[in-house]
């Protein structure tokens, strides 16, 4: 074989691997390639959708998590001001402030007074318990007492506060106290 042959036949095998290249890229290759820009287009419109239902579904907890604690209001709400006198749960948080602040309950007694009529619809009527408590003890615990009563959990005045001392040397003193609790009527 001669050089021009040679080169001839290297020429031919060059262009048939050209052409044969060109035939794999136009059948294989440029198919799956078209499959593969469908498949990411199918897969961004699903990454797509997958963030919208995630958005919904943080909403969905946002609102979710407000209602509980519209909950935890309604339970604080019914600590303070609850939906009947439960006039139990006061004499003991009466007299177990009483016990901390180191004062002693002489007397207890407890009156239901008339309802206060609401002006709106949606609020409910205002009852008030009225309880006339005898207290002996110091001066500085019944200032304790008097701070513990303000900021107790249960809804709570003082109305009237009369003070006695018990002996001329003694530092007690005898208080007659006069506090209101409040509750919702139903």
């Amino acid at each position: 074989m001669n050089y021009s042959s040679k080169r001839f036949l290297s020429i031919i095998i060059a262009v048939v691997f050209f052409v044969g290249a060109v035939l794999v890229y136009q059948n294989l290759i440029n198919p799956a390639y078209d499959e593969v820009k469908l498949i990411q287009g199918e897969l961004a419109e699903k990454n797509k959708i997958s963030d919208e239902y995630q958005g919904i579904f943080d909403q969905i907890q946002q609102l979710f998590s407000n209602y509980q604690n519209y909950g935890d209001l309604q339970k604080n709400v019914s600590l303070a001001l609850p939906s009947d006198p439960a006039v139990a749960e006061s004499v003991f948080q009466i007299t177990r402030l009483a016990s901390v602040n180191n004062l002693s309950v002489q007397s207890l007694d407890v009156k239901k007074l008339a309802l206060i009529p609401s002006k709106s619809s949606v609020i409910k009527s205002l009852g008030t318990l009225r309880f006339s408590i005898r207290l002996t003890g110091s001066y500085e615990s019944l200032k304790s007492y008097l701070q513990s009563l303000e900021s107790n959990i249960r809804l709570m005045s003082v109305n009237n506060l009369k003070i006695e001392k018990v002996g001329a040397a003694s530092n007690l003193f005898n208080y007659n106290l006069e506090a209101d609790a409040y509750y919702q009527s139903q």
